[in-house]
């Protein structure tokens, strides 16, 4: 009978031994679960801030595009409005020429009549 006391207390601590160990096993478990969910959670967190960087990139290029094309449009611009000017004052000289020109035929007459 003291033998099967004994083996029945060491069935019972056996059994709440287990049960512990039972317990620790399902709270790791439980902890484990909830770290890969804030870790999925993170990683997702992370994805989404790199597609921002992404596509913030992606727009910046295109606004860099954009500018380039803008400076090379008022370079242009600006070429066309100096060769403007020179052909304004181009036309002015051949003007002020034949001008000239005119004034000292008109002297020659003067002159030979």
């Amino acid at each position: 009978r003291e033998l099967e006391a004994a083996k029945g207390a060491e069935v019972s601590q056996a059994r709440k031994d287990y049960q512990a160990s039972r317990d620790i096993v399902a709270q790791a478990i439980e902890a484990e679960v909830g770290a890969a969910r804030e870790l999925k959670a993170e990683k997702a967190k992370a994805g989404a801030a790199a597609k921002a960087v992404h596509d913030q990139r992606e727009r910046l290029l295109e606004l860099q595009k954009k500018l380039a094309m803008l400076e090379v449009f008022k370079a242009n611009q600006a070429r066309m409005r100096t060769l403007e000017a020179e052909r304004a004052a181009a036309l002015k000289a051949a003007e002020e020429a034949k001008q000239n020109i005119r004034d000292y035929q008109k002297k020659m007459k003067e002159m030979a009549a």
